[in-house]
């Protein structure tokens, strides 16, 4: 299976990514209080977003560990990710998404 973006508004950055570095962002929360901590940038820079998903995922399995099984299951916890390129350490933040009403 081949997963490819032919548009650019998916990544919401038109041009070459190989001369950004990216920035590893972290969000944990609770399904449980549906709340979320504010997102956390990681030090660290990353040259590739490959490299910077890879690390996001090593990060959140860290991260689960260290808070354990038992608070896990109990808050529900939920570790995302994002990794946002940036150029000149200017992020580059995709568009959100657009809000609907319930």
């Amino acid at each position: 299976m081949f997963l490819s973006f032919i548009s650019e508004q998916y990544i919401g950055f038109k041009g070459d990514l190989s001369s950004m570095k990216f920035i590893l962002t972290m969000i944990i929360c609770t399904s449980v209080y549906n709340t979320c901590l504010e997102p956390f940038p990681m030090a660290e820079r990353y040259n590739t977003h490959y490299e910077c998903m890879i690390a996001g995922y090593n990060e959140a399995i860290d991260k689960a560990k260290e808070i354990g099984p038992k608070d896990v299951n109990k808050y529900g916890t939920i570790i995302k990710f994002f990794c946002y390129g940036t150029e000149n350490e200017k992020i580059i933040i995709p568009k959100p998404k657009p809000k609907t009403e319930i």
